[in-house]
């Protein structure tokens, strides 16, 4: 996209909420969505986590 959109760690669990940026080419335009890790949730923290990655998930393509 051209520019920084998040932070960069090495820690597991930095993106706390979906984080979108959107790529426009001259065919085409795609939105990329950084959600937080799918993971075992026992904290409202985590839970809540996990709301953003249930909310984000109509998409056309999914990468792991």
């Amino acid at each position: 996209m051209g520019t920084k959109l998040a932070i960069v760690g090495p820690r597991p669990q930095t993106t706390r909420t979906a984080i979108q940026g959107v790529l426009t080419l001259p065919g085409a335009q795609m939105c990329f969505v950084d959600t937080p890790g799918i993971h075992e949730s026992s904290t409202l923290l985590n839970k809540r986590m996990m709301d953003q990655v249930r909310a984000s998930s109509e998409a056309d393509v999914v990468l792991l």
